[in-house]
C-alpha cells in the first residue's frame, strides 16, 4: 500500500509499548495514529505521522541503546519491551513512581 494510503487509528488516552515491562517512559501530549495491524513498526508511525515522529523514536533509540546499532535497536526492538510512550496529561497509574532516597 503507498504511503499517502495509509490510514490509521488515533491512540488517545493509552500508551504505545508495554507499561507492565518498559523500565522507560516518555510521557506526550499528543498521541500518534497507528495501524493496529502493527502498532509498533517505525516505518508504519512514520508514514501515519511524518518526521516529528521519527525525530522522537530515532532519539528514544539511541538513548535505549547506547552500546548498541541503534537503528536496529529502532527496528527491532523498540516499543516492545524496556520502554512505552504515556499520552495525556496524567502520569501511567500502571506504574508506582520510583523515589530516591
Amino acid at each position: 500500500m503507498p504511503n499517502n494510503m495509509l490510514t490509521g487509528e488515533t491512540l488517545e488516552g493509552q500508551t504505545l509499548g508495554n507499561v507492565d515491562t518498559a523500565t522507560t517512559l516518555l510521557y506526550l501530549p499528543t498521541p500518534p495514529l497507528i495501524d493496529p495491524q502493527q502498532p509498533w513498526d517505525y516505518d508504519t508511525l512514520c508514514s501515519l505521522n511524518g518526521n516529528h515522529w521519527r525525530k522522537i523514536l530515532i532519539i528514544l533509540a539511541k538513548l535505549q541503546a547506547p552500546d548498541q546499532d541503534w537503528r536496529t535497536y529502532r527496528d527491532q526492538q523498540l516499543l516492545q519491551q524496556r520502554e512505552a510512550i504515556c499520552f495525556g496529561t496524567q502520569l501511567c497509574s500502571q506504574r508506582p513512581i520510583a523515589t530516591t532516597g
